[in-house]
């Protein structure tokens, strides 16, 4: 068994504000959130690391575990601080998790739920009893800040997730079903791209319209899959919490399914795409604020650069005493 029995999440102090980058860009007033649903979003400021967003993150999820311990910490951030060593490592150091399996995994906006995989694989074959997983980015410094196909979308923040195997006490929620996929010929529709010796780190570039589609499709298709092996209808899938790639993304997944747009969580508005780390904190907030009923269906689905996507199915509540 995978159980989800803590979840944090952290954002940096600064907010930059939609109508800020309208000037910028000479844009007209209020074009961005409207074409993205974005009002505004956090950026890490001059001197501030993202460790320190992901080690907050990753304490607040330990922070009402009855046993925070750890045996793995795995990491995900399509723009971690450095290659090497991992940002896991620094966190296992950080959180006096030594000595732990550490390692970070790349799958760019389905970072988190392609973590979640890996760590229910662990836990369900009795290597390890608890994983923590952190998602975490900084994609404000991998930006065109003149490009308004990516600029006015990403921002900054940080996102945990404590499983186990065997909890004490009733979790928040059980993992019942994992699935995945990948379509590598959609390698260059969004991409940090290779650096050069001696150049700058090169920014985040995207072909808008490519990922659009292809993210609609992939996690429509994801969706019905995951009903279909729990012979449940979508109609089943209480609430869904989506990667937050933009809020007309959203409204597309919802109308392809045929689904009310309100089943979507949605935290966008106010944070912009945090690529890995938008599912886990829309997750984290959505608990906080009691959206979730125990006994529900819970469905995460999530797309990003590769092409690669996954999805969940959760049971909200989880089992009492396991």
């Amino acid at each position: 068994m995978c159980r989800l029995v803590g979840l944090g999440w952290a954002l940096p102090e600064t907010t930059l504000g939609s109508a800020q980058l309208e000037v910028q860009l000479g844009l007209e007033a209020g074009w961005i959130e409207r074409r993205t649903g974005i009002r505004s979003r956090r950026v890490l400021a001059e001197g501030e690391q993202l460790s320190s967003l992901a080690l907050s993150a990753a304490q607040r999820a330990l922070a009402g575990a009855t046993r925070p311990r750890v045996d793995a910490i795995l990491t995900c951030s399509s723009a971690p601080e450095t290659p090497m060593p991992s940002l896991a490592s620094r966190l296992a150091l950080e959180l006096g998790a030594d000595p732990c399996l550490c390692c970070d995994l790349a799958a760019s906006s389905a970072g988190f739920l392609h973590g979640l995989v890996v760590a229910e694989g662990l836990l369900k074959a009795g290597r390890v009893e608890r994983v923590l997983l952190v998602a975490a980015e900084a994609l404000s410094r991998r930006l065109d800040w003149q490009d308004r196909e990516t600029c006015v979308l990403f921002g900054d923040g940080a996102a945990a997730a404590l499983l186990a195997r065997e909890p004490v006490g009733k979790p928040l929620a059980t993992v019942e079903d994992l699935l995945w996929g990948s379509d590598g010929a959609g390698r260059d529709a969004l991409m940090i791209g290779e650096v050069a010796a001696g150049d700058p780190a090169p920014p985040l570039t995207m072909r808008g319209k490519r990922v659009f589609l292809a993210g609609v499709r992939r996690m429509a298709e994801a969706l019905q899959r995951l009903a279909e092996r729990a012979e449940l209808s979508l109609e089943a899938l209480a609430r869904v919490v989506p990667h937050q790639a933009n809020a007309r993304l959203l409204e597309a997944l919802a109308a392809r399914l045929e689904l009310p747009r309100e089943r979507f969580i949605e935290r966008i508005a106010d944070v912009g795409n945090l690529g890995a780390a938008s599912l886990p904190l829309t997750l984290a907030q959505a608990a906080e604020s009691e959206e979730l009923v125990a006994g529900e269906e819970i469905a995460l689905v999530a797309f990003g650069a590769g092409y690669v996507w996954s999805a969940a199915r959760l049971r909200w509540g989880g089992e009492s005493g396991a």
